[in-house]
Parts: C-alpha cells; structure tokens; sequence
C-alpha cells in the first residue's frame, strides 16, 4: 500500500527524499507494538501483554483506513464516528505513521516517548517547564551518529490553522539540548486523514531559548523501548518458538480477522540477548535487514515458486530487531 509523502524545511521548500512510502499490514503493527502514548502507562495494568494493546489499536485505525487502488485511503464511514472517537483514531494514527517515519526518513530505531522516558528515568531527566502541554512526543537518536531527533505527532481530519503550526513549533522547541548536544531536527509530523492519507513532515530549524535539557543514557532510553516487548516474549517463555538454525525468538498472536491471516511478532535473538544484558543495543543495519529478511520468510514457508513475480513477503524488520510477520 502507498502513502504520499511531503517533507519541508524551514522556509516552506519541498526537500522531500521520496514522493510516498510504501507500507504492509505488518508495518502498521511493527509501529503499533513498539510506540505507546500517555494512557500506555495505565494500560500496562490492565492489559498484560502489551502487544495485544496494540491489537486493539491496529483493530481500531485498520476500521478507519482502507485500501483502494494500492492507496490507503480513510474510511467514508468514519464520518459517522462521534468526536471522541475520531479523535482517538486520529491520535493513534498520527502516532503510528510518524514512528514509521522515523525510521525510515530519520534514520531513527528507537523514537521513544519524552513524558515516558521522565517516568521511566527521572533521575536522568530534568525538566524546567511544568507545563507538560509544551512537551513533543518523541525524541531518537540517529542509528550511525550522535544526533539526536525530535518529533511532534499529528493526526489531523482538517489541515491546520497557522496558530496551530506554531505551537507544534513552539513543542519542537522546548528542549535545547539532548545530552549536552542541540537536534539535529525538530520535526512536527502531520497524517493529513483526508480522502487519500498523505503524511507531512516539516522541520522549522530554530534554535529555542534554554527551557529544558535532557541529559540521559542511551542504555535507560532502549531499556524503555524494549521493556514491552521483552514482557511479552519473557512470559510464559516455554510458549516461545525458537529453534538453533534462524536466529529469531517470537510468539503468535490470535488471528487477524480484519484481514483473516496468522500474526506472529518477536525479536532477533543478538538484539534480545543484547538487551537482557543490559548493554547499548547495536541496531541492525540494511544489509543486515534484508538477510534477516530473507531468512524469516524461509523460516514461516513464506517463499514459493507459486508466488506471483512481484509477490513480497508481508514482514516487517525494523532496525530494532523487533518483527512482525503475517501469513
């Protein structure tokens, strides 16, 4: 499936890489399981595998989009949804969409929640504001540097006011640093969900006044991002598939009845094992990817010579070595 993609820079010029991003069932779900948002933290209580939280999010948004053409496309229907129901599905869906931006645009494995990342190490970070509305959504750090990223996520039915624009720049701008370095992006990330979804990415390079500092371990920021999935996998491990010729430890999920296919999601075994030790975790590069890729589709009997020529295996390997596969 196909969503249109523009990015901006400061000045209102297109710098856009691609034209669109090309996205599979399992990319939804991929974002879906490894980004939360402020009531993640409640949910942890109440659901206790946190992946089937992400089901009931990917069951949610997958109501509201729809495929038409190889274009997603947001469903007619929402517009009989209640307000409050729209804007759930237009927060959960501007958050997914830039965590795929992230990664694939940004360069960026791990985007992690700035509010969670506070709970989660609050002798590491510390904040000047109180006011927590000032806050982006996401910050990462690039794979192969030192940089360091920021990201403010929307979903929007309507394209923004410019009051609007400005305090999404205005969120950007509330840290001046990360680990004594300033961004090296301060990005908003809107998902226009209007007719065709086009997602819109838009950097306003401004240096702020000192308002906050983040000065943190990279180890405490993956040691967040892994926690759930680790959870999911640590739980019940006799239930785990693994076996010593593919590097891969995962479990299958109930069915996906949306689209009436098997759902399995789990982590390459280096990446675990780097995580259980509480070491930086080294993320995989492309060349690595695709290997993986190939390997896990041998390993589900996903390649067959019956397939279609153009046929791609519906996997989804970010650089985090967390998967999804969907067969």
């Amino acid at each position: 499936m196909k969503v249109n993609y523009r990015r901006f820079d400061d000045k209102g010029q297109d710098i856009s890489e691609v034209d669109h991003l090309d996205i599979k069932y399992s990319d939804l779900i991929h974002a879906c399981i490894t980004i939360g948002e402020p009531s993640y933290e409640a949910a942890r209580n109440k659901f206790l595998e946190i992946p089937e939280f992400g089901y009931h999010k990917i069951f949610a948004i997958l109501t509201s989009l729809d495929c038409q053409n190889d274009e997603i496309i947001q469903n007619p229907a929402c517009n009989n949804l209640e307000q409050s129901e729209k804007v759930v599905l237009s927060f959960w869906t501007g958050m997914i969409f830039a965590k795929i931006v992230a990664e694939r645009i940004l360069d960026v494995s791990w985007p992690t929640h700035v509010r969670m990342m506070q709970k989660e190490c609050p002798e590491d970070i510390v904040f000047n504001s109180s006011d927590s509305n000032l806050l982006p959504d996401f910050i990462g750090k690039d794979n192969n540097t030192d940089n360091w990223h920021i990201i403010e996520a929307k979903g929007l039915r309507n394209n923004p006011l410019k009051e609007k624009r400005k305090k999404y720049k205005e969120q950007t701008e509330s840290i001046a640093t990360i680990k004594g370095k300033k961004p090296k992006t301060r990005n908003y990330c809107i998902t226009h969900l209007q007719s065709a979804i086009e997602i819109e990415l838009v950097d306003p390079k401004k240096d702020p006044e000192v308002i906050l500092k983040l000065d943190f371990e990279l180890k405490n920021l993956q040691n967040y991002y892994y926690k759930n999935i680790i959870t999911f996998l640590k739980k019940n491990e006799k239930n785990n598939s693994s076996d010593q010729k593919y590097p891969f430890i995962y479990k299958k999920i109930p069915c996906l009845c949306y689209i009436k296919k098997e759902c399995f999601i789990g982590i390459v075994k280096g990446i675990y094992e780097q995580v259980l030790s509480e070491k930086v975790v080294k993320n995989l590069q492309i060349e690595d990817i695709q290997i993986l890729k190939n390997e896990l589709a041998d390993h589900f009997q996903l390649n067959s010579k019956e397939q279609e020529k153009d046929y791609e295996p519906d996997i989804s390997l970010g650089s985090d070595g967390i998967f999804v596969v969907i067969k």
